[in-house]
């Protein structure tokens, strides 16, 4: 599995990737991650996903769809100070 940033999005679509950024906004369905270079992604959630709130450090396995979104099927959530010391 590729791992991605936003800017990588378009060159693996249909395709098996790897996401890790920061949940900025989260609607139920769905949230934006800001991903390590700066770009946000629109991950779209499948029920009782790990990821339920903002403000945390996500790693997300999933599908890119043709409108560069990825459609999760798997997920790590970590706290919203991972990384930091």
């Amino acid at each position: 599995m590729t791992r991605v940033n936003s800017a990588m999005l378009s060159q693996n679509v249909n395709k098996s990737v790897t996401l890790v950024g920061r949940v900025v906004s989260f609607a139920g369905s769905y949230c934006v991650v800001e991903a390590c270079d700066g770009g946000q992604v629109q991950v779209l959630l499948v029920p009782g996903s790990h990821i339920d709130g903002d403000n945390c450090v996500v790693e997300v396995m999933g599908v890119v769809n043709q409108d560069m979104s990825v459609q999760e099927q798997a997920s790590t959530k970590f706290d919203h100070d991972y990384g930091t010391l």
